[in-house]
């Protein structure tokens, strides 16, 4: 999942406002460091339960500011 949102960053950045590209291309450089940790850092619990409430706190960051979670 790392390797993959990483590149679609890549693929989709351009298309948006700049403040909002600058925002993505933050998040891929944060992606491509725990992607570089993740080999060494997966056997720990504790890492593997950090990775997954960052994922789920910048997930939901990007949902708000899609304006999906507006629409009924």
């Amino acid at each position: 999942m790392l390797y993959e949102s990483k590149h679609f960053i890549e693929w989709t950045a351009a298309e948006f406002p700049p403040e909002v590209a600058t925002e993505l291309v933050e998040l891929q450089r944060q992606l491509a460091l725990r992607e570089s940790r993740w080999e060494t850092e997966s056997d720990d619990e504790s890492k593997r339960i950090e990775v997954g409430k960052w994922a789920k706190l910048e997930s939901m960051n990007v949902l708000q500011r899609s304006g999906l979670l507006d629409r009924k």
